[in-house]
């Protein structure tokens, strides 16, 4: 019986399968024998349905595989082409004769234990016959592979893996019935199963093959054991990922189902070394093409580690590469990669250690604060401890941490605040006590850089929500910090801590604590004063050692306060006197070292402009305020011009003397010639140039984003220059600096931005002549812009007259 024909004529594959093996077991019970042509038929239907014409006879099994005889020239060009239809009715007649093989079997073993069943004692059973029709195909597909006439038997192997892999389908459920009885069904099963794995490396059979065989296994674990680690890490050294997908749900199924005994075999496999590697080396990939894969590998980790007793197998380098995945911008991954790392440190680590771990991870591997802020999310969401500031503040006011992770740990902070205000109804009210917190916090910092990331805080509370008592403690920790000069303070964190403290004032109305911090820096102000007048005096001695450092504190709260509205010091006129004979024009060598000529400068120029509005504009003319401001002005003209490099001289500094200068000229009839203007935006024009390793080396009191913001305010304060009609502005040069707007990753955009709407609105003249260059260049930027980009920048940078 040819069983291929016979389906090829549309016969069903079961009825096939019936009638071959009832003829199998017939001929063999009728002459004792086995029909060696049944097995020569059987095998060379089964090659042919692989598209190999068998030529194997009877008398060439009788003589063994040597004699087989092959079609060498088809064989050597062979290629497998699956006609899926036919195929299928292939595979359900081979799982058919195992079926028909058991109920044949179940028949023969009854009519034995039969009275009348003494004839068949003797006989073998049909199972041990299709045991001897195993053993035919295995001969001749093993011969066939051994071949070397017909190159490489790498191109046999996925075909017969498609072929065995039915087969060990339906010897595997005999073997389930009587492998007591028949221990071969066994070593059967193993040779078709190691077949089988030969056609994972193949594309179009990976994936039956691996649906197969999950079945079997999730079913029978035990029978598998001894093969169950080559399956699976077959599969995952596959290059094919959907058969590996396919293999980690189907693993996911068995962990969850399995229990006690069965689990233990399973969870002892997947924890050895070399799969470790694997799930490790999966983590730690990159590229757009491995998510899929990464996403389910932490799934499957995620299950099998709450099926463990212990998990010391993973290794620090192992959680990291979970909590590398984290920082990746994929949301899905770093949800799931987060919830993984907390649930397996946490059965690992105490939560403090968990919580600085992966503070410094992040410390160790950041780029951006936009990646921290879906760092700290993620944590958030997903770690109970990471939710507690107080935690925060203890690395904060530990001097033992390092000053990274007490910096990270600040900014943190203020992430998490600002996520309680996108999130709750009334945060300001929940976080009052965190707020009352701040100022005895900040008496236990060190690290002055970490009371200016925190006092960011105050930025997102609405002080009008604080209840007193807490109003009450900024403000006396305000006050105390202005009227302490032990400590030496920034001059941005001090601007940051009055900026708070006029908040608080602005809700109690408590004016007084201004008036009384302005009258006692005031008095300690004239202190210093009289100590340098008696320093002229040669028989006198030299001054303090902490002279200079308590005079720099002195100007730097006077400067901040003076810059107010407020009228809070008295005799502005002889504050200007006095610094510019004490300090400005004594050309100390520790003035200019200590930054304390710079507060000075500006100190003056806020006095001049808040005298300067006391006068009437008829009179300013011939008013003494006038010839100091002209006077302060060539003192500046003469610092600017004396800079050889403005743009290697400190941010702070230059900042300092620029934006004095253009104060005086807005707010008095001061003439600015058209050669300084042209120098003034030479100066701008140098800082476009600057990178971010020229701002990291401009100095070492500047941090690199303090010193371009410093920057920044310069151009501001340019653009405000053209808003005041007194000055005339006769030269174009301003092209010079509006020809960078536009440009990618120009720094200064929006301040160029803002200095064409001025123009466009102030200098109608000078815009004019500029504009057409502007454009053109646009033009020009690589990449090309097409015509509405050039349109809407052009239009967005500009507010017409009417508006």
């Amino acid at each position: 019986m040819h069983y291929l024909t016979a389906l090829r004529a549309g016969v069903e594959p079961t009825i096939v399968a019936r009638d071959f093996i009832q003829e199998f077991v017939f001929s063999y019970i009728s002459s004792g024998e086995i029909s060696l042509e049944l097995i020569c038929n059987f095998i060379n239907d089964t090659l042919l349905a692989i598209g190999i014409p068998g030529q194997i006879t009877p008398e060439q099994i009788d003589y063994g595989p040597n004699s087989y005889q092959w079609p060498t020239e088809v064989l050597q060009i062979y290629s497998f082409h699956c006609n899926n239809f036919e195929f299928a009715s292939v595979e359900m007649f081979l799982l058919a004769i195992c079926k028909e093989t058991h109920e044949q079997t179940e028949q023969f073993l009854n009519k034995v234990d039969c009275d009348d069943g003494d004839e068949l004692s003797d006989l073998e059973t049909p199972i041990e016959l299709l045991t001897q029709l195993m053993g035919g195909w295995r001969s001749a597909y093993k011969q066939l592979l051994m071949g070397n006439n017909w190159g490489t038997a790498q191109k046999f192997k996925e075909p017969l893996a498609r072929i065995n892999v039915c087969l060990l389908e339906g010897m595997h459920k005999l073997r389930m019935s009587y492998r007591t009885a028949l221990s071969i069904l066994d070593r059967i099963c193993k040779i078709l199963f190691d077949s089988a794995l030969q056609g994972l490396c193949y594309k179009q059979s990976s994936g039956p093959i691996i649906d197969r065989i999950l079945i079997l296994i999730s079913k029978d674990l035990e029978i598998f054991k001894d093969s169950l680690a080559d399956f699976f890490y077959e599969i995952l050294s596959l290059e094919y990922t959907p058969g590996i997908l396919k293999m980690y749900h189907g693993l996911n199924i068995m962990l969850e189902e399995n229990e006690d005994h069965r689990l233990k075999i399973l969870t002892d496999i997947l924890i050895e070394r070399k799969f470790l590697d694997v799930y490790y080396t999966t983590l730690r990939q990159e590229g757009t093409d491995v998510a899929k894969m990464q996403l389910e590998t932490l799934k499957f980790l995620k299950i099998l580690q709450s099926k463990l007793i212990t998990l010391d197998c993973f290794s620090r380098d192992f959680m990291e590469a979970i909590l590398n995945l984290v920082l990746q911008n994929k949301k899905k991954i770093s949800h799931v990669a987060c919830s993984l790392y907390v649930a397996m440190m946490k059965r690992k680590m105490t939560d403090d250690f968990i919580f600085k771990h992966i503070l410094k991870f992040f410390m160790k591997y950041m780029t951006s604060r936009y990646q921290l802020m879906d760092y700290v999310k993620h944590f958030y969401n997903n770690f109970e401890y990471f939710q507690c500031v107080h935690n925060f503040f203890n690395i904060i006011v530990n001097a033992k941490n390092a000053d990274d992770l007490r910096l990270l740990s600040s900014h943190v902070v203020l992430l998490i605040i600002e996520m309680n205000f996108e999130t709750n109804e009334s945060p300001t009210i929940e976080l009052e006590p965190i707020v009352q917190l701040i100022p005895e916090i900040f008496e236990k910092i060190d690290l002055e850089k970490c009371y200016g990331i925190l006092l960011g805080i105050f930025n997102y509370i609405d002080m009008q929500m604080l209840q007193g008592e807490t109003l009450d403690h900024i403000t006396y920790y305000a006050e105390h910090i202005f009227k302490n000069l032990d400590k030496h303070y920034e001059y941005a964190l001090l601007m940051n801590v009055f900026s708070v403290f006029h908040k608080c004032l602005i809700v109690t109305q408590e004016w007084q604590h201004l008036e009384l911090i302005s009258d006692e820096l005031m008095f300690k102000y004239y202190g210093m004063i009289r100590k340098l007048e008696m320093k002229q005096d040669k028989k006198r001695r030299k001054l303090p050692f902490d002279f200079y450092a308590n005079f720099l504190e002195i100007l730097k709260r006077i400067n901040i306060i003076i810059k107010t509205r407020y009228e809070t010091f008295d005799n502005l006129e002889d504050v200007i006197r006095s610094l510019q004979e004490n300090v400005l024009d004594s050309n100390r060598k520790e003035f200019q070292e200590k930054n304390i000529d710079i507060f000075a400068i500006e100190i003056c120029v806020s006095s001049l402009i808040h005298e300067a509005k006391k006068e009437s504009t008829t009179s300013i003319l011939d008013s003494t305020c006038f010839g100091k401001a002209q006077g302060l002005s060539k003192y500046l003209i003469n610092c600017l011009k004396n800079i050889n490099e403005p743009t290697k001289l400190p941010a702070f500094r230059l900042k300092a003397y620029f934006c004095s200068l253009l104060n005086l000229y807005c707010h008095f009839p001061i003439t600015l010639t058209t050669n300084f203007y042209c120098y003034l935006a030479e100066i701008l024009s140098g800082l476009h140039g600057l990178s971010k390793h020229d701002y990291s080396q401009l100095s070492d009191d500047d941090h690199p984003y303090l010193a371009f913001e410093y920057h920044r305010i310069m151009f501001e304060h340019f653009a405000e220059l053209h808003k005041y009609q007194h000055i005339e502005v006769k030269s174009h040069i301003v092209w010079k600096l509006c020809i960078h707007y536009g440009e990618p990753h120009n720094k200064f955009n929006e301040e160029l931005k803002g200095l064409l709407k001025i123009l466009a609105t102030s200098r109608m003249n000078v815009y004019t002549h500029i504009i057409a260059v502007i454009v053109y260049n646009l033009y020009k930027q690589q990449p090309p812009m097409n015509n509405n980009t050039i349109l809407i920048k052009t239009i967005s940078a500009v507010v017409f007259l009417h508006h």
